[in-house]
């Protein structure tokens, strides 16, 4: 492949400097000015069929002949060449690679799921729905394809490798999600997350109890075990079936009119050392405060008077989106 490369990057040097001898060739022949002999080129070399651009003497007829011959024979070359280059196995992947990685390069805050298998498929269209951006690494071609075709971008390999991690992006992303089918493999995903990117939310499938232990010790944030979490999801539907379609119904995106959102408070935010009550923002945002979680390990804080905004807070609230962003602009900025 770099060979042809290398043929293709010669052959237009050398179809520059036959242009450039046919351009010199007129004006010294002819005695043309620079834009009669460019054009007279121009043409020639095309094999347009245009006319002369003025009579031509016996020697630049005998020099076009050879400009002709000369052109002629470089372009089927170059199209030969061009050809040979397109149908050269691996080409064409490597140039889609290429696209792909500049896209991603272009990506901040995005989410890496690793594995699209049923759950990573379901995880992705979730969040295509909430228009987040995303890259999938998948190792099975068939299954890579299929993403693919459905408009994702897709780093096909093995997730568990460095090498992989740092084509999706993971110096950038804001997440991965561990969507493997072996918990040895969303282990190690885990880890090399952590040792390439400390500041990564990493949320991990775990199919046994011992698993999900070893995950978190690895570093995942969250662990979620989808036989048990559809088991409660199930029991749950059955014994408070509004509750639960109530919960679905507000994360849902579309044109719904509430949904729950997750807002941090900013440095710069007019909350910090606000209590409640002074915040006022019920009756400022229209936006309903649900919880509270402060500090590295999240904790979970119950809404009193006394409580006071900080700075890094993380607020879940309830509302409409237009309600929800007015809430947040109080998380980004003072007064």
């Amino acid at each position: 492949m770099r060979q042809m490369a290398r043929q293709a990057v010669s052959l237009f040097i050398i179809i520059g400097v036959v242009f450039t001898a046919g351009t010199a060739g007129y004006i010294w022949i002819e005695n043309w000015s620079i834009l009669d002999a460019l054009y007279m080129t121009a043409i020639t070399f095309t094999t347009v069929g245009f006319g002369e651009v003025q009579p031509l003497s016996r020697a630049g007829r005998i020099f076009t002949i050879l400009l002709i011959m000369t052109s002629v024979g470089l372009v089927a070359y170059a199209l030969t060449t061009f050809s040979q280059y397109l149908l050269t196995p691996g080409v064409m992947d490597q140039l889609r690679r290429n696209r792909m990685s500049r896209h991603i390069g272009q990506l901040e805050n995005h989410f890496i799921i690793c594995g699209y298998g049923s759950l990573g498929s379901v995880v992705a269209k979730t969040l295509i729905q909430n228009d987040e951006d995303l890259v999938v690494i998948e190792l099975d071609p068939t299954t890579a394809e299929h993403a693919r075709q459905e408009g994702l971008l897709v780093v096909e390999g093995n997730a568990t490798r460095d090498e992989m991690l740092h084509q999706a992006g993971i110096e950038c992303a804001r997440a991965v999600i561990a969507c493997a089918r072996s918990d040895a493999d969303n282990l190690f995903i885990v880890f090399s997350g952590k040792v390439l990117n400390p500041e990564l939310y990493i949320v991990s499938r775990a199919q046994t109890a011992d698993a999900e232990e070893k995950l978190l010790h690895a570093g995942a944030n969250k662990v979620i075990s989808p036989a048990r979490l559809g088991g409660r999801h199930m029991a749950n539907l059955a014994m408070r079936p509004r509750v639960m379609e109530f919960l679905e119904f507000i994360n849902v995106p579309g044109d719904l009119e509430l949904a729950l959102e997750e807002l941090t408070v900013n440095p710069n935010s007019e909350l910090i050392g606000k209590s409640i009550p002074e915040a006022n923002i019920r009756q400022r945002t229209g936006a309903t405060l649900v919880s509270i979680h402060r500090g590295p390990e999240n904790t979970t804080l119950t809404l009193s008077e006394d409580i006071r905004f900080e700075e890094g807070d993380g607020l879940i609230a309830l509302g409409t989106f237009d309600q929800l962003a007015s809430l947040e602009k109080l998380c980004l900025n003072r007064n």
